[in-house]
Protein backbone atom coordinates (compact mmCIF):
# COMPACT_ATOMS: atom_id res chain seq x y z
CA UNK A 1 0.00 0.00 0.00
CA UNK A 2 1.21 3.61 -0.92
CA UNK A 3 0.77 4.82 2.38
CA UNK A 4 3.14 2.04 4.63
CA UNK A 5 6.18 2.55 2.04
CA UNK A 6 5.66 5.83 2.14
CA UNK A 7 5.70 5.67 6.58
CA UNK A 8 7.91 2.80 5.67
CA UNK A 9 10.59 5.51 3.88
CA UNK A 10 9.69 8.04 6.60
CA UNK A 11 11.17 5.74 9.72
CA UNK A 12 13.82 4.19 7.60
CA UNK A 13 15.21 7.86 6.74
CA UNK A 14 14.86 9.42 10.44
CA UNK A 15 18.16 7.95 12.09
CA UNK A 16 20.32 9.01 8.84
CA UNK A 17 18.66 12.77 9.10
CA UNK A 18 18.94 13.09 12.95
CA UNK A 19 22.83 11.51 12.76
CA UNK A 20 23.27 14.16 10.57
CA UNK A 21 21.84 16.98 12.00
CA UNK A 22 23.13 16.47 15.33
CA UNK A 23 26.73 16.28 14.17
CA UNK A 24 25.83 20.04 12.25
CA UNK A 25 25.68 20.43 15.64
CA UNK A 26 28.17 19.32 17.50
CA UNK A 27 31.07 20.57 14.64
CA UNK A 28 29.50 23.97 15.40
CA UNK A 29 29.81 24.04 18.65
CA UNK A 30 33.74 22.42 18.57
CA UNK A 31 35.08 25.34 15.86
CA UNK A 32 32.92 28.12 17.04
CA UNK A 33 31.58 29.03 13.18
CA UNK A 34 29.15 28.26 10.52
CA UNK A 35 28.90 24.80 9.79
CA UNK A 36 30.17 24.69 5.79
CA UNK A 37 28.17 22.82 2.75
CA UNK A 38 31.65 22.10 1.31
CA UNK A 39 35.07 21.79 2.24
CA UNK A 40 36.74 24.66 0.53
CA UNK A 41 40.33 24.16 -0.90
CA UNK A 42 43.25 27.10 -1.18
CA UNK A 43 41.82 28.49 -4.29
CA UNK A 44 38.60 29.14 -2.42
CA UNK A 45 36.79 26.43 -4.39
CA UNK A 46 34.63 23.50 -3.02
CA UNK A 47 36.32 20.88 -2.79
CA UNK A 48 34.55 18.26 -0.89
CA UNK A 49 30.86 17.65 0.33
CA UNK A 50 29.93 18.52 3.97
CA UNK A 51 28.55 14.98 3.98
CA UNK A 52 32.56 14.29 4.13
CA UNK A 53 32.94 16.16 7.05
CA UNK A 54 30.20 14.40 8.96
CA UNK A 55 31.32 10.74 8.32
CA UNK A 56 33.57 10.58 11.60
CA UNK A 57 29.97 11.09 13.30
CA UNK A 58 28.48 8.30 11.46
CA UNK A 59 30.82 5.86 12.38
CA UNK A 60 32.96 6.26 9.60
CA UNK A 61 36.29 7.95 10.79
CA UNK A 62 38.77 5.45 9.02
CA UNK A 63 37.27 6.51 5.22
CA UNK A 64 37.03 9.90 6.61
CA UNK A 65 40.87 9.76 7.87
CA UNK A 66 41.76 8.51 4.12
CA UNK A 67 40.50 10.96 2.41
CA UNK A 68 42.65 14.34 1.51
CA UNK A 69 40.81 17.68 2.52
CA UNK A 70 42.67 19.70 0.27
CA UNK A 71 42.24 17.92 -2.63
CA UNK A 72 39.03 17.86 -5.07
CA UNK A 73 36.07 14.89 -4.30
CA UNK A 74 37.51 13.53 -7.52
CA UNK A 75 41.32 13.76 -7.41
CA UNK A 76 43.78 10.32 -7.51
CA UNK A 77 43.27 9.94 -4.20
CA UNK A 78 39.76 10.67 -3.21
CA UNK A 79 38.14 9.20 -6.31
CA UNK A 80 38.43 5.47 -5.44
CA UNK A 81 36.77 6.70 -1.87
CA UNK A 82 34.00 8.26 -3.09
CA UNK A 83 32.85 5.72 -5.15
CA UNK A 84 32.54 3.38 -2.18
CA UNK A 85 28.88 3.52 -1.10
CA UNK A 86 28.18 4.57 2.44
CA UNK A 87 25.10 3.43 3.53
CA UNK A 88 23.79 6.53 5.80
CA UNK A 89 23.49 8.40 2.61
CA UNK A 90 21.16 6.20 0.49
CA UNK A 91 17.98 7.12 0.13
CA UNK A 92 15.55 4.33 0.90
CA UNK A 93 13.93 2.74 -2.54
CA UNK A 94 16.07 4.96 -4.58
CA UNK A 95 17.55 3.54 -7.80
CA UNK A 96 20.33 4.17 -6.92
CA UNK A 97 20.45 2.60 -3.58
CA UNK A 98 23.15 0.17 -3.80
CA UNK A 99 25.45 3.19 -5.50
CA UNK A 100 27.80 5.93 -4.32
CA UNK A 101 25.35 8.54 -5.41
CA UNK A 102 22.84 10.45 -2.86
CA UNK A 103 19.64 12.01 -3.01
CA UNK A 104 19.99 13.86 0.23
CA UNK A 105 21.14 17.49 -0.38
CA UNK A 106 21.11 20.84 0.81
CA UNK A 107 19.48 24.11 -0.46
CA UNK A 108 22.19 27.15 -0.81
CA UNK A 109 22.10 30.64 -1.52
CA UNK A 110 20.58 34.00 -0.20
CA UNK A 111 18.24 33.20 2.91
CA UNK A 112 18.42 29.47 2.52
CA UNK A 113 19.57 27.06 5.54
CA UNK A 114 22.88 27.05 3.75
CA UNK A 115 23.26 31.03 2.65
CA UNK A 116 26.86 31.07 2.07
CA UNK A 117 27.78 30.91 -1.05
CA UNK A 118 30.12 27.46 -1.82
CA UNK A 119 33.30 27.37 -1.04
CA UNK A 120 33.42 30.38 1.03
CA UNK A 121 34.19 30.52 5.07
CA UNK A 122 30.95 30.82 6.71
CA UNK A 123 30.95 33.56 9.42
CA UNK A 124 28.26 33.18 12.43
CA UNK A 125 26.86 29.97 13.88
CA UNK A 126 24.34 28.52 11.26
CA UNK A 127 21.51 27.80 14.10
CA UNK A 128 21.82 30.81 15.47
CA UNK A 129 20.18 32.36 12.32
CA UNK A 130 17.72 30.45 12.48
CA UNK A 131 15.34 33.06 13.23
CA UNK A 132 12.38 31.57 11.46
CA UNK A 133 12.59 29.22 13.86
CA UNK A 134 14.35 25.24 13.51
CA UNK A 135 10.85 23.30 13.25
CA UNK A 136 10.14 25.92 10.35
CA UNK A 137 13.49 25.61 8.33
CA UNK A 138 14.54 22.68 5.89
CA UNK A 139 18.12 21.42 6.55
CA UNK A 140 18.34 18.52 4.45
CA UNK A 141 16.17 17.32 1.46
CA UNK A 142 15.61 14.44 -0.80
CA UNK A 143 16.09 15.70 -4.00
CA UNK A 144 15.11 13.93 -7.35
CA UNK A 145 18.78 14.26 -9.23
CA UNK A 146 20.98 12.19 -6.95
CA UNK A 147 25.16 12.93 -7.09
CA UNK A 148 27.93 11.05 -5.95
CA UNK A 149 28.40 11.52 -2.09
CA UNK A 150 31.31 13.18 -1.58
CA UNK A 151 31.04 15.71 -5.05
CA UNK A 152 30.13 19.37 -3.35
CA UNK A 153 27.24 19.65 -5.43
CA UNK A 154 24.26 21.23 -3.80
CA UNK A 155 20.67 22.82 -4.40
CA UNK A 156 21.03 26.28 -5.60
CA UNK A 157 18.34 28.27 -4.02
CA UNK A 158 17.26 31.85 -5.49
CA UNK A 159 13.88 33.54 -3.84
CA UNK A 160 11.20 33.95 -6.07
CA UNK A 161 12.24 31.64 -8.99
CA UNK A 162 10.91 27.51 -9.77
CA UNK A 163 12.93 24.96 -7.43
CA UNK A 164 14.72 22.10 -8.53
CA UNK A 165 13.02 18.66 -8.74
CA UNK A 166 12.12 16.95 -5.41
CA UNK A 167 11.65 13.60 -4.61
CA UNK A 168 12.62 10.34 -5.71
CA UNK A 169 11.63 9.39 -8.74
CA UNK A 170 8.26 7.97 -9.32
CA UNK A 171 7.24 9.28 -5.58
CA UNK A 172 4.38 11.69 -5.01
CA UNK A 173 5.99 13.36 -2.16
CA UNK A 174 9.78 13.77 -0.45
CA UNK A 175 11.58 13.57 2.92
CA UNK A 176 12.51 16.87 4.15
CA UNK A 177 14.68 17.02 7.32
CA UNK A 178 14.12 19.90 9.17
CA UNK A 179 16.52 21.72 11.62
CA UNK A 180 15.05 20.65 15.00
CA UNK A 181 15.38 17.19 13.96
CA UNK A 182 12.49 15.96 12.61
CA UNK A 183 11.42 14.46 9.50
CA UNK A 184 8.40 15.36 7.03
CA UNK A 185 7.00 13.89 4.21
CA UNK A 186 6.01 16.72 1.85
CA UNK A 187 4.08 15.81 -1.32
CA UNK A 188 5.02 17.17 -4.41
CA UNK A 189 1.43 19.32 -4.54
CA UNK A 190 2.21 21.77 -1.80
CA UNK A 191 1.87 25.44 -2.33
CA UNK A 192 5.41 26.52 -3.52
CA UNK A 193 5.12 29.36 -1.66
CA UNK A 194 4.85 27.26 1.27
CA UNK A 195 7.43 25.15 0.29
CA UNK A 196 10.18 28.58 -0.21
CA UNK A 197 9.41 29.34 3.17
CA UNK A 198 10.42 26.24 4.67
CA UNK A 199 13.84 26.55 2.99
CA UNK A 200 14.02 30.67 3.67
CA UNK A 201 15.82 30.50 7.67
CA UNK A 202 14.78 33.91 8.48
CA UNK A 203 12.54 35.40 6.41
CA UNK A 204 9.55 35.74 8.40
CA UNK A 205 6.65 34.32 6.50
CA UNK A 206 3.90 32.45 7.62
CA UNK A 207 3.96 29.25 6.96
CA UNK A 208 0.27 27.19 5.82
CA UNK A 209 -0.97 23.55 5.16
CA UNK A 210 2.26 21.55 3.50
CA UNK A 211 0.85 18.89 2.56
Amino acid sequence: HALNSIAKAKLDCKSEYNSIKSYIQEWEKKENREFSPAISLKDGKPGLSWRVLILPHLGEEKLYKEFRLDEPWDSPNNKPLSDLVVKVFAAPGSPDENSNKTHYRVFVGKGAGFEETMGQQPKGQLFAGITDGSSNTISVVEATQSVPWAKPEELEFIPGKPLPALGLPGKDGFNAALFDGTVRFIRKTIDPRNLQALITRNGGEEIGVLD
